[in-house]
Protein backbone atom coordinates (compact mmCIF):
# COMPACT_ATOMS: atom_id res chain seq x y z
CA UNK A 1 0.00 0.00 0.00
CA UNK A 2 1.43 3.64 -1.01
CA UNK A 3 0.13 6.64 1.56
CA UNK A 4 0.43 10.07 -0.04
CA UNK A 5 -0.29 13.41 1.26
CA UNK A 6 -0.95 15.92 -1.66
CA UNK A 7 -1.46 19.79 -1.25
CA UNK A 8 -2.21 22.39 -3.49
CA UNK A 9 0.59 25.05 -3.27
CA UNK A 10 -1.17 27.55 -5.02
CA UNK A 11 -4.30 27.66 -3.44
CA UNK A 12 -2.25 27.24 0.23
CA UNK A 13 0.33 30.22 -0.52
CA UNK A 14 -2.93 32.36 -1.95
CA UNK A 15 -5.07 31.64 1.32
CA UNK A 16 -1.84 32.50 3.81
CA UNK A 17 -0.60 35.67 1.81
CA UNK A 18 -4.43 36.75 1.96
CA UNK A 19 -4.08 36.05 5.49
CA UNK A 20 -1.32 38.04 6.36
CA UNK A 21 -2.68 41.18 4.31
CA UNK A 22 -5.78 40.97 5.77
CA UNK A 23 -3.79 41.33 9.30
CA UNK A 24 -2.70 44.39 8.28
CA UNK A 25 0.69 43.50 6.63
CA UNK A 26 1.62 45.43 3.56
CA UNK A 27 5.33 45.26 3.38
CA UNK A 28 5.65 41.97 1.62
CA UNK A 29 8.90 40.29 1.29
CA UNK A 30 8.53 36.54 -0.55
CA UNK A 31 11.67 34.27 -0.02
CA UNK A 32 11.41 31.98 -3.02
CA UNK A 33 13.17 28.21 -3.85
CA UNK A 34 14.36 27.29 -7.01
CA UNK A 35 12.89 29.02 -10.55
CA UNK A 36 12.67 25.72 -11.76
CA UNK A 37 10.53 23.71 -9.32
CA UNK A 38 7.12 22.84 -9.64
CA UNK A 39 6.77 24.22 -6.16
CA UNK A 40 8.22 27.18 -6.20
CA UNK A 41 5.96 27.96 -9.64
CA UNK A 42 2.69 27.09 -7.88
CA UNK A 43 3.13 28.82 -4.49
CA UNK A 44 4.56 31.80 -6.34
CA UNK A 45 1.08 31.72 -8.72
CA UNK A 46 -0.81 31.68 -4.91
CA UNK A 47 1.67 34.94 -3.88
CA UNK A 48 0.75 36.19 -6.79
CA UNK A 49 -3.30 35.92 -7.06
CA UNK A 50 -3.49 36.98 -3.00
CA UNK A 51 -1.75 40.51 -4.18
CA UNK A 52 -4.06 41.10 -6.98
CA UNK A 53 -6.52 39.82 -4.81
CA UNK A 54 -5.67 42.21 -2.36
CA UNK A 55 -4.78 45.22 -4.62
CA UNK A 56 -1.15 44.92 -4.11
CA UNK A 57 1.00 45.38 -6.73
CA UNK A 58 3.30 42.44 -7.13
CA UNK A 59 6.32 44.97 -8.53
CA UNK A 60 6.15 46.59 -5.59
CA UNK A 61 7.39 43.17 -3.49
CA UNK A 62 10.75 42.25 -2.68
CA UNK A 63 11.46 38.36 -3.90
CA UNK A 64 14.23 36.73 -2.36
CA UNK A 65 16.14 33.93 -4.08
CA UNK A 66 16.49 30.84 -1.56
CA UNK A 67 16.84 27.69 -3.77
CA UNK A 68 15.79 25.48 -0.79
CA UNK A 69 19.18 26.12 -0.04
CA UNK A 70 18.86 27.58 4.11
CA UNK A 71 22.60 28.73 4.02
CA UNK A 72 21.17 31.09 0.88
CA UNK A 73 18.43 31.53 2.76
CA UNK A 74 19.77 33.21 6.02
CA UNK A 75 22.16 35.23 4.03
CA UNK A 76 19.93 37.03 1.98
CA UNK A 77 17.33 37.94 4.60
CA UNK A 78 20.15 38.70 7.26
CA UNK A 79 21.10 41.08 4.29
CA UNK A 80 17.87 42.18 3.43
CA UNK A 81 17.06 43.01 7.63
CA UNK A 82 20.26 45.15 7.74
CA UNK A 83 19.43 46.93 4.30
CA UNK A 84 16.15 48.27 5.59
CA UNK A 85 16.39 48.04 9.39
CA UNK A 86 15.51 51.58 10.83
Amino acid sequence: MVSSILTNDTEAFREITEYVIEKGYTNLVLVKGKEEAGVTVDRLAGFKQACENKNIDINSIDILEGKFNEELVYKNTKNYIKKYKN
